[in-house]
């Protein structure tokens, strides 16, 4: 068993009991569309095991209960969330008229801890889960999940982010919104320096010369957030420009001292700090409020730009904000680098221990339909993982621009290595040691290699 799918094993028991290290088994097994939405199946089988009839079952003979469990994903209530999946199990029911489909809210606080329990012991399973990519990668590494390929072969060009929504060339996830990312910059504190708002920074260099001018011509600082990990902050699009990572997907530890991309990058990150471009705080802290990500100074005019997500241009109080405003891209890390952009897939997974699958998925197909995921996009902010959506947030600022910039990208990415995720604490804490000048930032990024590899060597020693 390899590197890498032993880490990714890991993960989620790492979640669940708040340790980096154990081991679990992984297979290669896919499995294809045919299962009968009535028959029991174990998660080790196959649905070329279970249905060995040649004809397709009626689906309105097909009885039985669909767990589906969802999390809050930005719907302004957990009662608004249901409604929306309300409607398109309404429309299941015309197919499925005695198909029944039971919602549970699961917080995110309780997520991890119990699809871990469910999918490790086998017991009370649901039909479908939400999930994200790095949770997706575990089980369908363990071969705990049903391949969707087959199922959405008629849908894959309509579908935004594929290969996030897939592993080891399997689709996984009947995605359900899109999250992509830019910055945001005040146009009126741009005309103040003397910035053109038509030339927005795109590389490292750029972006200090920017730090630099808005500080030296006005005083201005600007927000480079470091939110919950770094793809959601816009570090990681620059490592991807080049290639390299804290820990590539295919198990590599490549941050330290030697690696040109994180020196250069760890070296401007000191310096904004020391030359007051950048308040500490929007590089060493997790977390989204408007306190910790400089949202909130931003719509009071008093910073230059701060790295948001998409869901974030829906809010009221920056669609309203007294000042003209502009999204700009992801950063690169020079100008020959590739542009990366960032995204992040959020939809649903199906285990192989449901014993509904073909049921299950038609009701995904159905709640992941353009109209649905329109419908999901205009109720919590995110964008539509369909083409066919097209711009369902023409009447808002912002949203037509965060587009032109995804579909502009030489290579859109949202997945980080889940090591990566979970050492990301201690990676933080290196980081703030470099910026307080308590190691240099040669000694700091060999930190964070010792640190990374450590782990993957006591992984590799179970």
């Amino acid at each position: 068993m390899n590197k890498v799918t032993k880490l990714i094993a890991l993960l989620l028991a790492t979640m669940m009991i708040f340790t980096l290290f154990t081991a679990c088994g992984s297979k290669n097994n896919t499995q294809q569309p045919g299962n009968t939405s009535s028959g029991s199946q174990t998660s080790g089988q196959t649905t070329s095991q279970t249905a060995s009839t040649s004809t397709e079952p009626d689906p309105k003979q097909a009885s039985g209960t669909i767990e589906l469990w969802m999390n809050p994903a930005g719907f302004q209530s957990d009662d608004r969330q249901k409604a929306w999946a309300q409607k398109a199990i309404d429309e299941f029911n015309k197919t499925y008229p005695n198909m029944k489909v039971n919602i549970t809210m699961v917080p995110w606080a309780d997520s991890a801890t119990k699809k871990q329990l469910v999918m490790s012991t086998g017991q009370n399973v649901p039909d479908a889960m939400y999930t994200f990519p790095e949770e997706m990668a575990v089980y369908a590494e363990n071969d705990q999940l049903v391949a969707l390929d087959d199922y959405f072969k008629d849908d894959m060009d309509d579908l935004i982010g594929v290969p996030d929504s897939s592993w080891k060339g399997k689709l996984y996830i009947a995605p359900v919104l899109l999250a992509t990312y830019g910055m945001v910059y005040n146009v009126d504190i741009l005309n103040k320096v003397g910035w053109d708002k038509n030339k927005l920074p795109t590389t490292l260099a750029e972006f200090d010369a920017f730090l630099k001018q808005c500080k030296e011509k006005g005083g201005y600082q600007s927000y480079i957030l470091s939110n919950l990990y770094d793809n959601l902050s816009g570090f990681s699009a620059i490592y991807w420009s080049e290639d390299t990572d804290y820990i590539t997907l295919d198990g590599k530890v490549e941050v330290g001292k030697d690696n040109e991309v994180f020196k250069t990058f760890y070296t401007y990150l000191k310096s904004w700090v020391d030359n007051g471009y950048t308040p500490m705080d929007s590089v060493t802290t997790t977390g989204s409020s408007p306190s910790a990500s400089g949202i909130a100074a931003f719509y009071e005019g008093k910073i230059a730009s701060f790295y948001c997500s998409g869901i974030r241009i829906k809010d009221e109080k920056l669609q309203n904000a007294p000042f003209e405003w502009v999204v700009g891209p992801a950063l690169k890390f020079n100008e020959k680098s590739k542009s990366v952009g960032i995204d992040i897939i959020g939809g649903f997974m199906v285990p192989k221990a449901s014993k509904n699958v073909d049921a299950t998925v038609a009701l995904l197909k159905i709640m992941t339909n353009t109209e649905n995921v329109s419908a999901f996009a205009l109720g919590t902010g995110y964008m539509p993982p369909r083409k066919s959506s097209g711009n369902v947030f023409s009447n808002l600022k912002g949203y037509d621009q965060l587009a032109k910039l995804y579909a502009s990208y030489d290579e859109v990415r949202g997945v980080i290595h889940p090591v990566v995720s979970a050492d990301l604490n201690p990676i933080l804490q290196i980081r703030q040691k470099i910026l307080l000048g308590k190691v240099s930032v040669e000694e700091g990024l060999e930190e964070m290699r010792t640190t990374l590899q450590k782990d993957l060597d006591k992984v590799n020693s179970n």
